[in-house]
């Protein structure tokens, strides 16, 4: 039904104007929709292949390590979620590696839940052939030249 679909589509645009995640801006003859800031950035984080599509690999291994008790499970689990958001790829139990920039999304992410202290990032650079594999293995689309 057109009449339905129109209010889901209003209702749903008004929800994002609220959480500040798009503008409105009004003229005479017609609206338009704007992505803030903050909607961009809720996007990049939602689906980070946007953001990086045309990226070049710098050639640097962001790597995460971290330590989350047991009882803060959900806080771990929103962690393991938010890393897999940024395409990051688990090597082994609670060490995680990309190749995207995401540096500033982490700190983000961990400011806003005070986990600095349980988190260690580290940005480094392997062999080549160790490169090769992960690339191979978990990134086969990443493009290898450099920025």
């Amino acid at each position: 039904n057109f009449n339905k679909d129109r209010r889901i589509i209003r209702n749903t645009l008004l929800r994002l104007a609220s959480r500040k995640l798009i503008e409105v801006e009004r003229t005479k003859k017609e609206k338009s929709i704007r992505l803030t800031e903050k909607g961009l950035n809720t996007l990049f984080i939602k689906f980070p292949k946007i953001k990086y599509k045309d990226w070049k690999w710098d050639g640097q291994w962001r790597v995460v390590v971290y330590d989350i008790e047991e009882e803060t499970r959900r806080l771990r689990d929103r962690f393991r979620e938010f890393l897999k958001s940024l395409e990051f790829k688990l090597v082994q139990r609670s060490v995680w590696f990309s190749p995207y920039p995401v540096e500033n999304e982490l700190a983000a992410f961990l400011k806003k839940e005070t986990i600095w202290d349980k988190i260690m990032v580290f940005k480094t650079t392997l062999e080549e052939d160790d490169s090769a594999k992960l690339i191979k293995n978990f990134y086969p689309r990443l493009f290898l030249t450099s920025k």
